[in-house]
């Protein structure tokens, strides 16, 4: 090769990493930026709640609990819709941020009702009732992003709006008439966790799908009444455990663009 061509070669080495330089920065600068920002979006889906009710002191005839262990549980699938808002930050393919979100829920009061008949066919009647109102979540959330699709995972503080209920009495009349004994309503809180998966499929949209389990603890009502069997009067106490399985889709806009 002589020194000319050798010359050339160079000449062609050193402008291709030039041009090369700066190609390169700007596709560093892109992987950087696809995430990082604020977003807003809606969602919606399905909340499978979960709701046990105990009789912590015997109010109840034990007979009407499901295997006589002094609890009932109930199971109700309700829908969601709702929105959300949150801040991402992005170092290479780790995204990380914050989230909050709201939703209502729609269909998601679940009765149980146990029916005896004493005395020669007088109806004594409970019922256990649950009602997911609305629910609401604070979390962060972390992941790997490849060619414009994050998998995340996320937790933090879970709220929802909840009504548990325990009714029972006699229904024709009969002394110890059927009323709500034990009523539960309010914000309850707890904790959640989850993960997801999230696609960019435009500058500033992305879909999402996502699943968190939400645990809301335990919440205890306490009344002063005479028990069902007439025989004990004093202080009486239920309990109730409520947790949901949420899985959602959600719709997202991106503020800002990608550079």
């Amino acid at each position: 090769m002589s020194s000319h061509q050798r010359m050339y070669l160079l000449a062609a080495t050193s402008i291709a990493a030039l041009v090369g330089v700066p190609f390169n920065a700007n596709a560093q600068d892109r992987i950087t930026s696809v995430w990082t920002g604020a977003y807003m979006g809606v969602h919606g889906g399905v909340a499978a709640q979960q709701s046990t009710t105990y009789d912590l002191n015997g109010f109840g005839p034990f007979v009407f609990f499901s295997a006589g262990t002094g609890s009932v549980t109930q199971n109700r699938t309700s829908g969601l819709a709702g929105g959300h808002v949150g801040y991402n930050w992005q170092s290479r393919r780790l995204v990380y941020g914050v989230e909050a979100d709201i939703a209502g829920a729609f269909g998601g009061n679940a009765d149980v009702t146990l029916n005896q008949d004493l005395f020669g066919g007088t109806i004594f009647q409970q019922t256990y009732s649950t009602e997911l109102k609305w629910l609401s979540t604070f979390r962060g959330r972390a992941g790997l992003e490849l060619d414009g699709t994050l998998a995340f995972v996320t937790a933090g503080l879970a709220v929802a709006g909840i009504r548990n209920r325990w009714g029972q009495g006699f229904t024709d009349g009969t002394p110890l008439e059927f009323a709500d004994r034990f009523v539960d309503t309010g914000a309850r809180f707890g904790w959640t966790v989850g993960g997801g998966i999230e696609h960019r499929f435009s500058p500033n949209w992305s879909a999402r799908l996502e699943g968190l389990f939400m645990d809301f603890g335990r919440s205890r009502k306490t009344i002063t009444a005479t028990s069902a069997g007439g025989t004990d009067t004093g202080n009486f106490s239920a309990q109730w455990e409520n947790t949901a399985i949420v899985a959602r889709a959600g719709l997202t806009y991106h503020f800002g663009t990608v550079n």
